[in-house]
């Protein structure tokens, strides 16, 4: 392992685990393209993020019961998931 995957493989900060995905597959990328990829990669990740916190939080202040809005950001959170596993499933040639 060379030393720029040996240094991001160890959790360091949240995104640094990351840094192994990203490093491998920046390689189909020219290079003057790397850095605009996956900074627009993590500015919309944090986008979402953020707007999850706000609707959260505005769901916890109109009164609705934590339990219930974590349920219902996990069944949310299935969607996509399922998405993804039927479109990673191998089609019949």
């Amino acid at each position: 392992m060379d030393g720029q995957r040996l240094r991001h493989a160890r959790p360091r900060r949240r995104f640094d685990s990351l840094g192994i995905l990203h490093h491998a597959a920046a390689a189909p990328y020219r290079r003057p393209l790397r850095g605009r990829v996956f900074s627009a990669d993590l500015g919309f990740s944090m986008l979402t993020i953020a707007a999850g916190a706000y609707l959260c939080g505005r769901l916890l202040d109109a009164g609705i019961a934590p339990r219930t809005v974590a349920t219902y950001t996990g069944v949310v959170m299935l969607i996509p998931a399922g998405l993804w596993a039927l479109a990673m499933q191998k089609k019949p040639v």
